[in-house]
C-alpha cells in the first residue's frame, strides 16, 4: 500500500470513530433489541459489523458496516409489514 492510501484510510477511520461510530453502534443495539438478536444474519455477514466495534479490516469496512445495518433495517421493515 502506498503511504497516501494508508494515510487516507486512517483519516477516514478516525472521522468515522469521531462522528459516526457511536450513533451506528446505538442503531445496531436498538435494531438487535427490536429483532431479538442477529440470528438471521449469516456468520460471514456478521464480520461486516467490525467497523461498528472500531475494527477496520478488509477493503471497505465502513460500507460493510452500512450494509450490515441495512440488513437489520430491512428485516425490521419486513416484520412490520406482516
Amino acid at each position: 500500500m502506498s503511504e497516501d492510501y494508508s494515510a487516507n484510510r486512517e483519516s477516514c477511520a478516525q472521522q468515522f470513530r469521531q462522528s459516526i461510530q457511536g450513533d451506528a453502534s446505538y442503531a445496531r443495539r436498538e435494531l438487535m433489541n427490536r429483532l431479538g438478536g442477529d440470528d438471521f444474519v449469516l456468520p460471514r455477514e456478521r464480520v461486516k459489523a467490525s467497523a461498528l466495534d472500531g475494527i477496520f479490516a478488509g477493503p471497505d469496512p465502513i460500507d460493510d458496516a452500512a450494509d450490515y445495518l441495512e440488513a437489520f433495517s430491512s428485516k425490521l421493515r419486513e416484520r412490520m409489514i406482516k
